[in-house]
């Protein structure tokens, strides 16, 4: 029915299938990373020295943590936010 060849050629496509997806979100574009280590330390610099205390709130540090790990997805959006709600303007994207 299946010869060994193709049993294995099957085998291999399945279990690369899950590391070619991961591959795709390893290095995300260098502008976008670029604008996320901005958005970070535009944070560091207004945002955080505005909430209480000066402690930078939790979602802020997660986002920065995501920044500095090449998740800049995932932490865009908050540290946008996080600028917006202290009234501070967001740099330009490029």
């Amino acid at each position: 029915m299946f010869t060994h060849t193709t049993l294995f050629a099957l085998c291999c496509v399945l279990l690369g299938m899950p590391l070619l997806a991961d591959a795709q979100e390893l290095r995300p574009a260098p502008a976008v990373q670029k604008y996320c280590t901005v958005l970070s330390k535009n944070y560091d610099r207004y945002a955080a020295s505005h909430s209480h205390n000066r402690v930078p709130t939790v979602e802020g540090s997660y986002a920065k943590a995501a920044c500095k790990q090449h998740h800049p997805l995932k932490g865009i959006p908050i540290l946008q936010a996080k600028l917006e709600d202290s009234k501070v303007p967001l740099p330009q994207q490029q």
